[in-house]
């Protein structure tokens, strides 16, 4: 026993001392002639950014090559539905609605205020905050707006369809679709998902702000870390989120004939739950999450007033449980885009196969 005892405290201790591999190899390749690693590290350029990879000068070679375009189209899309939407809402609101006169940042990391020295940084994060929970909220009501349009016009003949044929609970519904198919007037073709844009009053201007705003939220937070795991793990899965979905609306506005973008709606869990408020074991639905000061107790305290534009943000986050969710899609259809920056920033890309 005391063997075995002493053996487990020798392994525990090697372990201890030996490096993170992650780490390691991200140090080690900074010095390195050649570096192997897998598609998304090279062609995702949000995977790019956040590991700090730089390609600059570089020469990369894709082998298996046929699987470049599949890879970069799955790199340019990405789904988001009313649950992620509203989790980065209540997310981002403590940020928005602080008062510009208070020189404090609340830490979503220990709920805790912490001083900035700084006056004009704190500013700065408050004014990023709102800004991105103006940009979340008019995506989420379109959303809302068009899940309401389903259940009132097509929720029934859905249900009825799968009573008879047995649709499939991931059975997913169009509501809108802004695409190359689409049309600006009767007569007059648009340009891929430009008319979404349109739509939600969404300017490049304002979306190119919008990525500095991301930028500056994503800064603060990567300066304060939590102590607990799960909800440090919590945070950086939201930023992430975010990311993904700003990086990705911003690259459909530039170059829009290269993406479609449309809502889908679908049974929130299973057709059962919408049908009948019946929940599934296998596959329970999701409730929409709880804004501040809102409780499981009293979800009809309304938040905080907010003090730029004198809205209550994120009013309609009640913890309820809809039948249906929408969801946006975003879709890129060429890999033309990614496939341009990824060429721009590097000497030579070869492809192999």
């Amino acid at each position: 026993t005391t063997t075995a005892a002493k053996t487990m405290e020798q392994q525990q201790s090697t372990a201890e001392e030996q490096p993170c591999p992650y780490y390691l190899s991200q140090t080690l390749a900074e010095g390195a002639d050649i570096v192997f690693a897998p598609y998304n590290y090279i062609l995702d350029p949000n995977i790019r950014s956040k590991m700090d990879l730089s390609i600059n000068d570089s020469v990369i070679v894709l082998d298996e090559a046929h699987n470049v375009e599949d890879t970069l189209r799955e790199c340019g899309s990405g789904t988001f539905n009313e649950v992620v939407l509203a989790d980065l809402v209540v997310f981002v609101n403590e940020y928005a609605v602080m008062s510009n006169h208070r020189r404090s940042i609340r830490s979503r990391t220990d709920n805790q205020f912490l001083t900035q020295s700084n006056e004009a940084e704190g500013e700065e994060l408050v004014v990023a905050g709102h800004a991105i929970l103006v940009f979340l909220e008019t995506v989420l009501v379109f959303l809302r707006n068009g899940r309401r349009h389903f259940e009132q016009s097509r929720a029934k003949v859905a249900i009825d369809e799968h009573t008879r044929f047995h649709t499939p609970d991931t059975k997913q519904f169009e509501e809108k679709y802004y695409g190359p198919t689409g049309t600006l007037a009767p007569g007059k073709p648009t340009i891929g998902c430009r008319l979404f844009f349109s739509d939600l009053k969404l300017s490049i201007p304002d979306l190119v702000k919008l990525e500095q705003h991301v930028a500056t939220l994503e800064r603060h937070i990567g300066t304060t870390r939590s102590s607990n795991n799960r909800d440090q793990f919590r945070i950086t899965r939201l930023m992430d989120t975010l990311l993904s979905l700003t990086s990705k609306i911003c690259a459909a506005s530039k170059t829009p004939e290269h993406y479609y973008i449309s809502s889908t709606v679908s049974p929130n869990g299973t057709f059962s739950y919408a049908a009948s408020n019946t929940p599934s074991a296998e596959t329970p639905p999701t409730a929409l999450p709880l804004i501040p000061p809102k409780t499981t107790r009293n979800t009809i305290i309304p938040p905080p007033v907010c003090q730029h534009c004198r809205s209550r943000h994120g009013y309609y986050l009640d913890g309820s449980t809809p039948a249906w969710l929408s969801t946006l899609n975003i879709c890129l259809l060429s890999p033309a885009p990614l496939f341009q920056t990824l060429s721009s920033e590097c000497h030579t890309v070869i492809l192999a196969s």
